[in-house]
């Protein structure tokens, strides 16, 4: 099947193999929304970040056991321990990534030896949604762990926003970027209700996902980071509408009423950025009508998927 990747969404040319019988013979083609473009290119970095300082997290060495473990022996693990190892692994993941040159130690003790190719390394923020992601799905009960995890990934967004820094020569903030996207993407959202053909509806769509999927992600690493908040309290507004109006669009571009429930983040993991945001925690505490108006939007996440 033939593809291609266009600036406003990915268009899928369906016309695999040129059969007379086939039912894409007339040339339809299909444009579907990209839910995760790339990011801005003057948020990319030239070369890859490389780590000055020593990691602060050190793993165990692997024993023979764990191989055991790893392989035929899986089954024997209770699911805590499954989870411990996978979050180990991750933790090595990022040190081998930012750190390139822990790599061959972390192999001497026992870790990413299955890994023949590179390891991925890091360029833009966009490069660290899998191992942020993993670290939000660590259980409560593993808490040394998630707490490692955040140690790196607030060591490398730092370091990644002083580099970004120096290459604008201008100052990179997570937080202001996470405002911007989502003011742009608020803007064409409110121009959205104006437009009725098809083709713009979908570029305009496409355009909102773009910003608000920037908004998300740098709203994330402003809370690992810990960046100074401009404004008490409204980045996580801009969130939650990035969140719910892309839960509404679907991948051909039509935009429903509601959200799709199970497209949503779950509440704990609502929770876990609200205890990370500290703008937002000053204000809670004072203003009783704003406490109220947080409660109800935590209220409108899912307990469950």
């Amino acid at each position: 099947m033939g593809r291609r990747k266009a600036r406003d969404g990915l268009i899928i040319d369906l016309e695999p193999d040129g059969s007379d019988d086939h039912p894409s013979r007339l040339g339809f083609r299909r444009r579907l929304i990209d839910f995760k473009p790339p990011p801005p290119d003057d948020d990319i970095l030239e070369t890859p970040l490389v780590m000055a300082q020593r990691p602060r997290v050190i793993l165990p060495q692997r024993t023979w056991l764990d191989r055991h473990f790893d392989g035929v022996l899986t089954f024997l693990r209770t699911d805590e321990e499954a989870k411990r190892q996978q979050a180990h692994r991750t933790i090595a993941e990022l040190i081998a990534m930012a750190w390139p040159r822990a790599l061959a130690g972390l192999r001497q003790k026992g870790w990413l030896t299955d890994l023949e190719h590179p390891v991925r390394s890091i360029r833009h923020a966009q490069h660290l949604i899998e191992p942020l992601e993993k670290m939000i799905a660590v259980p409560p009960q593993l808490a040394t762990e998630r707490r490692a995890l955040e140690i790196l990934l607030t060591m490398i967004l730092k370091e990644l926003s002083r580099k970004l820094s120096e290459r604008k020569n201008g100052e990179f903030v997570f937080e202001t970027k996470s405002r911007l996207h989502g003011l742009i993407g608020y803007k064409y959202e409110r121009i959205l209700k104006s437009i009725n053909l098809p083709d713009e509806r979908f570029d305009i769509i496409q355009e909102i996902i773009n910003n608000y999927f920037q908004a998300i992600h740098y709203y994330h690493c402003s809370l690992l980071a810990r960046d100074f908040p401009i404004n008490e309290g409204t980045l996580f507004g801009l969130y939650c509408r990035a969140v719910f109006f892309t839960a509404r669009v679907d991948r051909d571009g039509r935009l429903r009423s509601t959200p799709v429930r199970e497209r949503l983040p779950r509440r704990d993991r609502i929770l876990f950025l609200l205890a990370r945001d500290k703008a937002l925690r000053r204000r809670y505490g004072r203003d009783p009508s704003y406490a109220a108006r947080i409660r109800a939007l935590v209220r409108a996440f899912p307990d469950q998927k």
